[in-house]
């Protein structure tokens, strides 16, 4: 099939794995759509109208602007991409409209009583139950370790997803971690004490048993039994995203607080202790 051989062509261009997944899931939503709505196959490029575009994007309505922007925009990417090697003459979604997204690119940060609040309120909950045969212990210590971790070395919500233990490293009597950062660069980060603690706690609790290149943070599952089981499948965006909003609302942070929002508050304080620009950039890569 020529267009799935342009669609891999133009997604090895991409460097995040994030991006490119959703820009795969959106052109195959889009070839589903001619195929199923249009009783009309899509196998080569040139059969890529304008009217098909429209009707497509009638189609999405009931999504959000910014998931229906990012969807016309995947399209758009690809089909410029064919452009730039000559293979078609134009963009026959260079004429669509973009709905229009909010463009005051605010995050919300945690200030010091909140961000000292959110981490108490894990470690008290899992301190109460004080051992990880019960469910919420496993929850919460979970929960507890991947926030401290996000405050205290700023990763990215898919760099703290694709961890893996192998990138927890012991040098001397320090303890830092080393992985692949945006833009496939590798980057270092020294942990201080309370951060390391935190994480070996964990590992002895959670991950005694597993390999050194399994993910670092993996999944908790809950049997029906009340058996907690940790999975060796990593730990999602969706999943670190949900609980987070789960724990702000839990105890009374008003705010719309993300992952990017802890790695925003880590630059935020380290700014306000007068650490240099330059060595934030540095930290935060």
């Amino acid at each position: 099939m020529i267009l799935n051989s342009l669609i891999d062509q133009f997604l090895e261009t991409l460097e995040s794995q994030n991006t490119k997944n959703a820009y795969k899931s959106d052109f195959l939503q889009f070839i589903l759509f001619a195929k199923d709505k249009l009783n009309f196959e899509i196998t080569d490029p040139f059969q890529i109208t304008e009217r098909i575009i429209i009707l497509w994007h009638k189609d999405i309505q009931n999504y959000t602007n910014a998931s229906k922007h990012r969807k016309i925009e995947s399209l758009s990417s690809f089909l410029n991409f064919l452009c730039r090697k000559n293979i078609l003459l134009e963009n026959p979604c260079a004429f669509i409209e973009r709905p229009k997204v909010p463009k005051d690119g605010k995050t919300n940060i945690l200030n010091d009583e909140e961000r000292i609040q959110l981490l108490t309120y894990a470690k008290n909950k899992y301190e109460f139950y004080g051992d990880k045969i019960y469910v919420k212990y496993s929850k919460y210590f979970f929960r507890y370790v991947i926030v401290y971790t996000l405050l205290g070395v700023g990763l990215r919500v898919s760099e703290i997803c694709d961890l893996k233990i192998n990138n927890f490293i012991q040098n001397g009597e320090n303890y830092l971690l080393k992985f692949k950062a945006k833009g496939n660069e590798i980057h270092t980060v020294y942990l201080n004490k309370q951060n390391t603690e935190v994480i070996l706690k964990y590992l002895k609790e959670f991950k005694s048993f597993s390999n050194k290149n399994d993910y670092l943070f993996t999944q908790i599952r809950i049997t029906k039994t009340n058996k907690t089981i940790i999975n060796q499948k990593k730990t999602t965006r969706f999943q670190i995203y949900y609980f987070i909003k789960k724990m702000c609302q839990e105890v009374g942070i008003q705010k719309n607080i993300s992952p990017h929002s802890m790695r925003a508050t880590l630059a935020t304080l380290l700014h306000q202790k007068k650490v240099p620009i330059r060595q934030i950039q540095t930290l935060l890569n």
